[in-house]
């Protein structure tokens, strides 16, 4: 005869898709994307600076996109981003010494402030109907909920 199969012997089968589960939701990333913000206004003394773990510099990044992509990367360390756009020329011809850079910051920090040239984004949690991607400027998670007044 077979023993008969009790919710106990169900049980190893339960507990994997649940670590599956989270595990999946760990790798997800949810962004509130903030168009004309600046997540690390007077945090970065001068272009290119980094004061790791508060302060990290990516590099230059082409988009905002790279940029977030960027602070992807570094996983829990880094908790926002700003991409500081293309930057303009003064009138006297110089370039924006801040043109491209990339920047991420930890989570200690709070810091937004609007700054038109810039582009940030935060990392918030994620809900059941995030969607992957926020190309378009919208963020992941509820759609709508969040957004740069």
């Amino acid at each position: 005869a077979e023993p008969a199969r009790g919710p106990r012997q169900h049980m190893p089968a339960t507990a994997m898709l649940l670590v599956l589960a989270a595990v999946a939701s760990a790798q997800r990333v949810c962004w509130e994307m903030k168009p004309g913000y600046n997540a690390v206004a007077r945090m970065v003394p001068s272009p290119k600076a980094e004061r790791r773990p508060e302060i990290f510099y990516f590099g230059e990044a082409s988009t905002a996109e790279a940029c977030r992509s960027a602070c992807e990367q570094a996983g829990t360390a880094c908790a926002a981003f700003a991409w500081m756009g293309t930057g303009k020329r003064s009138m006297w011809g110089a370039a924006d010494k801040w043109a491209g850079g990339c920047y991420g910051r930890g989570g200690q920090s709070r810091t937004m402030v609007p700054d038109k040239e810039r582009v940030s984004g935060v990392k918030v949690p994620c809900s059941e109907d995030a969607r992957p991607g926020a190309e378009d400027g919208e963020e992941r998670g509820a759609p709508g909920a969040r957004g740069a007044a």
